[in-house]
């Protein structure tokens, strides 16, 4: 199992400006970014709802990978969308891609675990309660 906490990300809101102002104007936007010691040029495709990441990995090989975006009408604001990446290697709908500088996946493509989960049952419980909300609190 791989400890997710840790592996580099892109998110949705990472990737905001260009996608909401290549929809405005409907040409190609491109973002310069470094990820993990890695950097990376993402292209996005409005026509084709399409960002394409192209980098140079750790032993100099240019690599290129499409992911495609699906809209969906959001249940908050009428005529609003709310955004997802189409995870290349398993085609759920995802709000992060993980890399490891050989490609892009969401979570549900590599068993994982979050590094929460190693920790002993005690320290959870106990890390868990100073999260809780007593009601008691707030009672008149």
């Amino acid at each position: 199992m791989v400890e997710i906490d840790y592996i580099p990300r892109v998110t949705l809101r990472d990737l905001n400006g260009i996608i909401s102002e290549g929809l405005k104007t409907d040409q190609r936007q491109t973002l310069r970014f470094k990820l993990g010691g890695i950097h990376y040029a993402v292209n996005f495709i409005p026509w084709e709802y399409e960002l394409l990441f192209e980098w140079t990995d750790e032993d100099g090989r240019k690599r290129k990978q499409s992911v495609y975006l699906y809209g969906s009408e959001s249940n908050l604001l009428k005529g609003t969308y709310v955004w997802y990446f189409n995870c290349p290697i398993t085609g759920r709908h995802c709000r992060k891609l993980f890399t490891t500088g050989k490609g892009f996946f969401s979570r549900y493509a590599i068993p994982h675990t979050y590094s929460e989960r190693n920790q002993r049952p005690h320290w959870r419980q106990k890390n868990w309660r100073r999260l809780v909300i007593r009601p008691e609190v707030y009672a008149n």
